[in-house]
């Protein structure tokens, strides 16, 4: 998903809750990346060969049309841009072919749409369409209604520039009389009822002047530009501006943010020092905003010394995993990377809990293999039943008893079939997964190769049910490190 715009410690601080543990640093492709779903596993973007989409589970694929944006967290669903008619047009890729989104009636020059956000599920999508050559408008798309005008307060242009996870809030910006941007959200809980909200309104900015680059899950959190810096609006606490990043002379220097955690504790985005070099950064309260690529190295990322960070476009709800773009100084060539900033990476996002058969909570006690142990426990399940815990890198689901579903659907499921036993009667169980009999010295079942590898493991617990059909928990994700 991308619901951004097209993030170290300083030096001399000391270390902040997200920076507690190692930072690390991983180049992984060519090209620029946009958008990623909410454990890293999968993430969009753009190169030479037009989008691409790339996955743990499946690695780099070419989709054609003209770049990606935005990706839904199970990876199945891409936002992006193609030709359709000779125009230029906003399109979902999905089961392998691209769907135009279409317009609504205008165009500029060879444009009609383009696409900039994408929710979580994949099923709401957000961009820029032409009224005429000269006036833009905010649309947001989804499968059943098509492509609509969100409704907007002043006479001009509007943009949609990032949706929220969760796909109930849009941001972007609302073009004032005078043409000025001013930041705008807009309620779509309860669509086609909206509602719109200038932000930034307040005794030292009565126009609301500024854009909405991005927001958390329930838009308690927005992100974006004001008055040539990044900023963070909180729905409590007001704004805050973050300022020139340390070295600027002012002038056209400017940055910007382009997505928050869901805590609303780190922000990430960017800073050009006019006209060049373009720098990533991010924010902190305790840390302020600092250049991302020394934040990195004063963490331990050593290896990002051989890059330059130009933008730091997405990051994962809970801070830890951040995305961007930037260039290899060794061959002078635009690449994507993914960083770590906490625990390991992200560790213990919940998914396939929508079906309410999948009974049973799993958790990760850590994502840090460097205490020799890895705890996967599973509670508020069936006592007495038989179980064990399944492992796979992929998000399909499926239902292969026809009770719940076992979201772990790929290339294969690794089983820890010589771990089993029966849940406690207090509904619980647990395997350590760096000392399990099925696996090991740290391996992993089936899939082979060792666990602390970096990749992001999901885990069901398969089990029995007396005497109903056997069913699966719910998921659990990390990436192990």
């Amino acid at each position: 998903m991308k619901n951004s715009i097209r993030l170290v410690f300083a030096l001399a601080l000391t270390c902040t809750s997200a920076t507690a543990f190692q930072a690390t640093f991983n180049p992984l492709g060519g090209g620029q990346a946009w958008g990623m779903g909410s454990d890293g596993s999968a993430v969009a973007g753009a190169d030479s060969q037009g989008a691409f989409l790339w996955t743990v589970a499946g690695g780099y694929q070419a989709l054609g049309a003209t770049g990606g944006v935005g990706v839904s967290d199970d990876g199945t669903t891409l936002l992006g841009d193609m030709i359709s008619g000779g125009q230029s047009v906003a399109g979902i890729w999905k089961n392998g072919s691209w769907t135009s989104l279409g317009g609504i009636g205008g165009s500029s020059g060879s444009s009609t749409s383009t696409a900039y956000g994408l929710s979580g599920s994949g099923n709401a999508a957000v961009g820029l369409a032409w009224v005429n050559a000269g006036q833009a408008a905010a649309f947001y798309w989804t499968p059943v209604g098509g492509m609509a005008v969100l409704p907007q307060l002043g006479p001009f242009s509007s943009r949609a520039s990032g949706i929220s996870r969760d796909g109930n809030f849009v941001g972007g910006f609302d073009e004032a009389s005078n043409g000025s941007r001013r930041a705008a959200v807009w309620d779509v809980t309860n669509y086609p009822t909206v509602t719109e909200q200038l932000i930034l309104v307040s005794a030292s900015n009565p126009s609301g002047a500024g854009e909405v680059n991005g927001m958390s899950a329930g838009a308690q959190y927005v992100v974006g530009s004001e008055n040539q810096a990044g900023f963070v609006w909180d729905a409590v606490g007001g704004t805050t501006n973050f300022g020139p990043l340390s070295g600027s002379s002012g002038g056209f220097d400017a940055g910007w943010a382009s997505a928050v955690s869901d805590d609303g504790q780190v922000v990430v985005g960017g800073f050009r020092f006019f006209p060049f070099p373009f720098v990533a950064t991010i924010w902190t309260p305790t840390g302020g905003l600092q250049d991302l690529k020394a934040y990195l190295q004063a963490a331990g990322a050593a290896n990002v010394a051989g890059y330059e960070l130009h933008n730091a476009t997405s990051i994962s709800p809970d801070g830890s995993l951040i995305l961007g773009y930037g260039r290899d100084l060794s061959n002078n060539q635009s690449i994507w990377w993914q960083a770590t900033i906490g625990g390991g990476g992200n560790c213990g996002i919940v998914f396939c809990d929508t079906d309410p058969n999948n009974v049973g909570d799993v958790s990760l006690s850590t994502c840090d293999c460097s205490g020799g142990s890895i705890t996967l426990g599973l509670s508020t399940s069936f006592t007495g039943q038989f179980t064990y815990p399944l492992v796979g890198l992929g998000t399909m689901a499926v239902s292969p008893t026809g009770v719940s579903e076992l979201c772990l659907a790929g290339s294969t499921i690794g089983r820890y079939t010589k771990d089993a036993g029966a849940i406690s009667g207090s509904g619980t169980f647990s395997v350590d997964l760096l000392n399990a009999a099925s696996a090991p010295g740290g391996g992993v079942p089936a899939i082979g190769g060792a666990l602390c590898n970096g990749n992001t493991w999901r885990f069901q617990y398969w089990h029995r049910a007396g005497m109903n059909p056997s069913r699966f928990s719910k998921g659990i994700a990390g990436m192990i490190n």
